[in-house]
């Protein structure tokens, strides 16, 4: 070989080890009958180590770092490359780092010589760190677990409605819950939409469609409250989503549809009750009471010293001593009623009786019209405390989560869009939003069980309500996701408050079969922007400060940039 022919080998050689270290690889070349290997400092350093640390290297070096597992998949590659089942040796396999941890790695090699005899000799090849790919990856698993979980618990479905120019309708995507909804699984609507139209009641079809084009045609939210009918049983059903024009015409809305049969059927006993509170009020003219506005003195019926609880031997009435029964919060509104020239009046109220009971009371008042008697009012008393209870029960679910007491998703968006819709109007005021969730929060599942599991949200759910001002609203968005809006607080601010809990929640110890364990969290903060168009922006970077925590290392409060 001349002097130009070496001189263009050392060239190439030279090239080829620039792209090798470039590219951060860990070269080797093994040859398969001696066993004998050969790797660059760069492979000794993907797993922590020196190459001088690991002499002499030879093939049993590669055995005893990489996982057993991941060694048998890789011999099995290796003979399906020799056998000439694959066209190239490659593989993903986990590597102990010297400092514990472990290394993914995707490892691949081609032979290079034979030898006389038609036997691979050497092989050639090369490991790349694949860590933070397979990290990411498991991280957007774990995502799309917890977003499933959340659809499949809900008593409805999150779902993508497309309505194309040509009138073609379909669900994209929709969640198991569909089934509840509409009869049919996501398959049987992925294409085309139009079997759930069907579904819909005859006297609520024509409505829902008219609903839909409004929002095709205007790309205003859809809302709209109707009945199905599915297996020969009528539900009601709210739903609510946000549309978007694609390019070609097409309409995407992403919403969700919810079971609202049961509040229904509250609602209606509700009415069932009112209706016949009043009507037995008006005619049996129950808690009948008479005063006289100058002299103070007044008349109850039987059934009104029954309702307050008096004994009619013992307690001559008058306004001031029926005064002196009503809550303190509500005594002036009564007083009014009981005043010369007020007119009629009607209004409910508190009393509170000798047991320290609170009832709910309402009481119509009418003037006398006599010339005899100017100054005399007359009017009924109607104990209402079980409707109130009724109408406190409905709020009480539809606002708050039933597990830990805390006020549920739907509470907590409608919440933060009007605040932000507010604040949009008055640039300085500042609110910021913590996201929080469990850090392996399945493992406490899968350990000591669902009743555990739940046992831990409430008692989590506790230290964030005893800890949060009046002021601060936090809520139970999903499985074990949990958010708080913090007004008037910077991110730092915010992220103090985040801190706080997180340490109460570390430093709680629970206790299940004998055994004491203690769960964490990562917490995600973000301040409001002036800039930023709608709280979902403001929400998604809450969210990625969280996922930012949950990738380097859990259990610690990230602050969204702005």
């Amino acid at each position: 070989m001349n002097t130009m022919e070496n001189n263009a080998l050392a060239t190439e050689v030279a090239q080829l080890r620039a792209i090798v270290d470039g590219s951060h690889m860990g070269s080797w070349m093994w040859n398969v009958q001696t066993g004998e290997v050969v790797f660059n400092e760069r492979w000794a350093e993907m797993f922590g180590y020196t190459l001088e640390e690991l002499q002499p290297v030879s093939y049993a070096t590669w055995q005893k770092l990489c996982l057993p597992k991941d060694l048998a998949i890789s011999e099995q590659a290796l003979d399906d490359y020799f056998n000439g089942k694959a066209n190239k040796y490659s593989t993903e396999a986990r590597v102990q780092h010297k400092n514990g941890g472990i290394v993914w790695i995707r490892d691949t090699g081609l032979i290079a010589t034979y030898t006389s005899e038609g036997k691979p000799e050497w092989m050639c090849g090369g490991h790349v760190d694949i860590t933070e790919f397979k990290e990411n990856r498991m991280a957007l698993a774990e995502s799309r677990e917890r977003l499933q979980k959340i659809a499949d618990n809900m008593q409805g479905t999150l779902y993508q409605f497309v309505k194309r120019p040509d009138g073609n309708v379909a669900f994209p995507y929709a969640s198991s819950g569909i089934k509840l909804i509409y009869g049919v699984t996501p398959e049987q609507v992925k294409n085309d939409a139009t079997v759930v139209f069907k579904a819909i009641h005859p006297d609520d079809l024509a409505r829902v469609e008219q609903s839909i084009e409004q929002s095709y045609q205007t790309l205003e939210p859809w809302e709209c409250e109707y009945r199905v009918i599915v297996e020969n049983q009528v539900k009601w059903v709210y739903g609510h989503s946000t549309p978007e024009r694609e390019a070609d015409g097409t309409v995407l809305w992403n919403g969700l549809l919810i079971d609202q049969t049961e509040r229904k059927l509250l609602e209606k006993r509700l009415a069932q009750t009112q209706s016949q509170l009043e009507a037995a009020q008006r005619v049996a003219h129950l808690g009948y009471w008479q005063a006289d506005v100058n002299t103070g003195e007044m008349e109850w019926s039987e059934t009104l010293f029954l309702i307050l609880e008096q004994d009619p031997l013992r307690f001559k009435p008058t306004v001031h001593d029926f005064l002196g029964l009503v809550h303190a919060s509500d005594r002036d509104k009564v007083r009014r009623g009981f005043e010369p020239g007020y007119p009629g009046h009607e209004f409910d109220f508190r009393v509170v009786l000798r047991n320290q009971e609170i009832r709910w009371l309402r009481q119509w008042g009418l003037i006398h019209q006599s010339k005899s008697d100017p100054h005399l009012i007359r009017g009924t008393l109607q104990d209402i405390t079980e409707r109130k209870e009724l109408e406190l029960m409905l709020l009480e679910q539809s606002t708050r989560d039933s597990l830990t007491g805390l006020y549920n998703r739907r509470y907590f968006m409608d919440f933060i869009e009007k605040r932000f819709s507010s604040n949009r109007a008055a640039d300085q005021n500042i609110f910021s939003i913590i996201s929080f969730d469990f850090d392996h929060f399945k493992r406490v599942n899968d350990n000591y069980g669902h009743l555990v599991g739940d046992e831990v949200l409430r008692v989590i759910g506790r230290i964030v309500f005893d800890t949060i001002r009046e002021t601060e609203i936090a809520a139970r968005v999903g499985g074990e996701e949990f958010m708080i809006y913090v007004p008037g607080a910077s991110a730092t601010e915010a992220a103090t408050l985040a801190e706080r809990l997180r340490q109460k929640a570390m430093k709680h110890e629970f206790l299940a079969d004998q055994t004491k364990f203690t769960v964490t969290i990562t917490c995600g903060v973000a301040e409001r922007q002036v800039t930023e168009r709608n709280f979902q922006e403001l929400l998604g970077r809450a969210d990625r400060a969280l996922y930012k925590g949950k990738e380097s290392g859990r259990n610690k409060v990230v602050i969204a940039e702005p």
